[in-house]
């Protein structure tokens, strides 16, 4: 499958993944009364909360596909950010595994991304990057493979 139309089904998934928890979330609010969804408990290890950046502070540049991708708080898609713009140069921290998004497939990584506004505060998936590639190919590469890990 072409990058371009595994870009497009990685955008298309997270939107029907978006709009189902919206949904979810303004039913369980309206139970409460108080307009807004309940606590819920933390998710797995690594996933429930934003990753860290390794110390030293140094940044990869990283290209985004020509979709853009939204962002999130976390890998487990939880409070949405502004959405990266096709094309844009951002400087990521590091990657962090989380593969429990089928569409982050098939290597399962999200970048933590380091340029305003989200100021490592929010991931996007690795795999909707160029990761080294160009947009007229050759080849595709999920994820950068200079990019460390998150801590």
């Amino acid at each position: 499958m072409p990058w371009y139309r595994r870009t497009w089904a990685l955008a298309a998934g997270i939107c029907v993944l978006l709009g189902g928890a919206a949904s979810v979330a303004t039913i369980v609010a309206s139970f409460h009364g108080s307009g807004s969804p309940p606590e819920t408990p933390p998710g797995p290890a690594g996933v429930a909360d934003t990753p860290k950046a390794p110390p030293g502070g140094r940044t990869y540049v990283e290209i985004e596909g020509t979709l853009g991708a939204p962002t999130f708080a976390n890998p487990s898609v939880s409070r949405p950010g502004s959405k990266i713009p096709p094309n844009a140069h951002v400087h990521v921290a590091c990657k962090v595994y989380a593969p429990t998004i089928p569409s982050v497939s098939p290597k399962g990584y999200w970048y933590l991304i380091s340029t305003r506004p989200w100021r490592n505060h929010y991931v996007a998936a690795a795999n909707t990057f160029l990761n080294g590639g160009t947009l007229n190919g050759p080849g595709i590469h999920y994820v950068d493979a200079r990019v460390p890990k998150c801590r």
